[in-house]
């Protein structure tokens, strides 16, 4: 069974004022979560508001930036702001660039699931369940071995990335095309890993946080529209992480 509630009412407003647009909100979230391989019904709460001003100091420059505030029942408090700049060169030829930093908090799969595969075998534990079920599991004589190194002492943290982005933008008829660089620093990633053996020769996987990883490459997108029932696009993506 899967019974979810989300409630998220917000207010936002947008201000012109002249060129420029001022935009401004909160809002609410409150989630609840009771399903199958969950063992309560688990909740949580926040509040966030944010704010962008889209500002044209003149014909070829942009300039947009923005916070968000997010005020969370489980993790600290985070300020999200974000930059971004375009400079248009001619009319079909631009360069923009970009700096923010973002945060997500683990979800309720990654906190509290905890399932084991009735055929295969393997079992995933959500963190702040993991501990308690590895006892368990020890007691019944199904772990050959825990890995070493992996404890659950502490409360699995938000991830939290900073990514910088600087490129070009290109159209002219019926071509688009945009070339973009990247950079991401990223804290705290969340990602899964095997934390037990078990003596079936399956697993047991939970999660846990990378303390620093980072990510950079390039990105190519590109359109052409021969009629308004055809088009063609080619992209690519080149990835070092």
């Amino acid at each position: 069974y899967y019974n979810q509630w989300l409630i998220r009412p917000e207010f936002r407003t947008t201000l012109s004022i002249k060129d420029n647009k001022l935009t401004g909100g909160i809002g609410v979230n409150y989630e609840t979560l009771d399903r199958t391989y969950f063992d309560s019904n688990v909740k949580f709460n926040s509040q966030y508001i944010f704010m962008q001003f889209d500002y044209n100091p003149t014909e070829k420059w942009n300039v947009l930036a923005g916070f968000r505030y997010d005020n969370h029942s489980a993790y600290a408090s985070q300020f999200s702001p974000k930059l971004a700049l375009i400079y248009k060169f001619t009319p079909v030829f631009s360069l923009k660039g970009s700096v923010g930093y973002g945060y997500k908090a683990p979800d309720f799969r990654q906190l509290y699931f905890d399932f084991t595969n009735p055929s295969v075998g393997y079992t995933v534990l959500g963190y702040n369940v993991a501990e308690e079920r590895l006892k368990e599991l020890e007691s019944q004589d199904q772990i050959v071995n825990r890995v070493a190194g992996i404890s659950f002492d502490k409360p699995l943290e938000a991830e939290s990335a900073i990514n910088f982005n600087f490129g070009t933008y290109y159209k002219r008829d019926k071509f688009k095309m945009d070339v973009n660089a990247f950079y991401n620093s990223i804290t705290n990633l969340i990602d899964t890993q095997v934390v037990a053996s078990k003596k079936s020769g399956q697993n047991v996987f939970s999660y846990t946080n990378i303390s620093e990883i980072f990510t950079y490459g390039l990105e190519y997108n590109s359109i052409y529209t021969f009629t308004k029932y055809f088009s063609l696009s080619l992209g690519y993506q080149y990835l070092i992480a």
